[in-house]
């Protein structure tokens, strides 16, 4: 069970950053509390199931993505063998630097490189979310591979740029 806490808080937070949305922006756009962000992306909170989709309606992803873990993600690595896939979404000096600043841990770095991943993505027609929560999970193939599982998930009708929820200010807490 905590291992799916753990997923939940991580993928909730790197797609809360890769909208551009604060703690707050994404509780109120969901009609939740922040409170209740903070458990979730710490791993402290138990949402229902009403509470996972409101979240993952206003990040536009599917709440399957919320919820996937780094073997998930390597099956369906396994199951495309990486041949409709784009291999170079991000350069290798990019891929290498995001993976590093992801490592990191540090929300500013991370919030970054989501940025750059999440872009990337969507300038080639990707999902933009869900390569930053592939990205959480697999710094380097990872991206690649969410961006496209997101993709599907919402059958090619990930929100353009100018579409995205209401962002708040900062990407922190």
């Amino acid at each position: 069970m905590f291992a799916a806490k753990a997923a939940l808080g991580r993928n909730l937070q790197m797609a809360r950053m890769a909208a551009g949305m604060t703690q707050m922006a994404l509780a109120e756009a969901a009609g939740i509390a922040r409170a209740t962000v903070t458990q979730l992306e710490s791993a402290t909170g138990d949402p229902c199931l009403s509470t996972l989709v409101k979240l993952a309606e206003v990040l536009k992803v599917s709440p399957m993505l919320l919820l996937m873990q780094e073997n998930e993600l390597r099956g369906f690595q396994e199951l495309l063998g990486k041949k409709e896939l784009p291999q170079n979404m991000l350069t290798p000096e990019q891929a290498k630097r995001a993976g590093m600043m992801l490592a990191t841990g540090i929300d500013r770095q991370k919030n970054d490189a989501t940025k750059q991943i999440s872009a990337a993505a969507n300038l080639i027609g990707l999902s933009g979310v869900g390569a930053a929560i592939g990205a959480g999970l697999l710094p380097m193939a990872g991206g690649i591979l969410g961006a496209a599982l997101g993709y599907w998930l919402n059958s090619g009708n990930e929100p353009k740029p100018e579409d995205q929820p209401t962002r708040g200010k900062k990407s922190g807490s």
